[in-house]
């Protein structure tokens, strides 16, 4: 066997090895249940899986290519967690408010990972997000039921503090009362 030959098959085992992580890859990214894209260092959106897709509204063809900013309510938010990336590599839990194509504002939980080239330098990062709609209403609602039950319980101590200063006083009055008649049983007596 000549050594272009096992040269050509190398290439060959090579290529094929190359487009079987490929192809793992792409699975494993359509695989994921929650929406993620791929950033680049400027914020522009390189790539995104479908449930990125179905979630934001925008096709693939729309997003592709456009600021991650245009996705939020306060784009300078994005800046500011771009910075942090840099700083930490990974974030996780950070809240925002994401914009459907139609305007529809999400709340959401953001986690990113830093993505370097093979000599370390930083060539973007990957963003998924989580709904927290759910999460985030009852949250609101157990907090009107806190506020409700505190205003209960201070309406409840301001009674507490009435009868408390009627007893109190009445209390008073029994002392001042049970000091007059001794008072008065000595008077009779002498």
């Amino acid at each position: 066997m000549s050594l272009s030959s096992k040269n050509s098959k190398k290439k060959i085992k090579i290529e094929e090895e190359v487009q079987g992580l490929e192809s793992y890859i792409r699975d494993f990214w359509q695989f994921l249940p929650l929406p993620v894209c791929y950033i680049n260092p400027v914020n522009i959106i390189l790539d995104v899986d479908e449930v990125f897709s179905y979630f934001s509204g925008y096709q693939p063809a729309e997003i592709i290519g456009e600021d991650l900013g245009k996705l939020f309510v306060n784009p300078e938010k994005v800046e500011e967690i771009k910075k942090e990336i840099l700083e930490k590599e990974i974030i996780s839990n950070r809240e925002l408010v994401f914009l459907t194509k139609d305007k529809k504002e999400i709340p959401v939980s953001i986690s990113a990972m830093q993505r370097k080239d093979e000599k370390g330098n930083f060539i973007g990062y990957f963003l998924s997000l989580a709904d927290i709609s759910e999460s985030k209403k009852f949250q609101e609602k157990l907090e009107k039921e806190i506020e409700k039950t505190t205003l209960d319980l201070k309406e409840k101590i301001g009674e507490l503090e009435r009868i408390n200063k009627i007893m109190t006083g009445r209390e008073l009055k029994m002392i001042e009362l049970k000091e007059k008649i001794k008072q008065l049983e000595k008077q009779l007596e002498s």
